[in-house]
């Protein structure tokens, strides 16, 4: 016997930015952004110049570094390089998780409510700053 109760992300409409590390760049004119992980093109995107938070929606899940290389519109080309996290299980900042798990164990060989013994206890409230 169990019960559970947490907070789920991956089923909001801002899924997308809750789950991942936001990547934001500074751009001094329009440039097209590549996004690179082991050295292979993931996604690209054109941006304006300013402050931009670059799109991640298409990159796969996990921790890993990337590259971004920015081809701005004078031709000029340079890359910085980022370590991006993707998960929908880890809160993203100034946001609440909320976790609590209750459960017994029972035994095959008896159905004696006496044989069931406390087989795990979490709780767990946390807000990630």
């Amino acid at each position: 016997m169990g019960f559970g109760f947490a907070t789920q992300f991956d089923t909001r409409a801002d899924a997308d930015s809750l789950e991942a590390t936001p990547l934001i760049i500074f751009l001094g004119q329009p440039a097209r952004v590549e996004i690179l992980v082991d050295n292979r093109l993931v996604t690209s995107g054109s941006y304006e110049a300013g402050n931009n938070s670059v799109d991640t929606s298409n990159l796969p899940d996990g921790s890993y570094p990337l590259v971004l290389r920015i081809r701005e519109a004078s031709g000029a080309v340079r890359e910085e390089r980022r370590f991006f996290v993707k998960n929908a299980q880890i809160a993203r900042r100034d946001s609440w998780s909320i976790s609590l798990t209750r459960g017994f164990l029972q035994t095959r060989s008896t159905t004696s409510r006496s044989a069931c013994r406390k087989a795990s206890t979490t709780r767990s409230v946390g807000r990630v700053a």
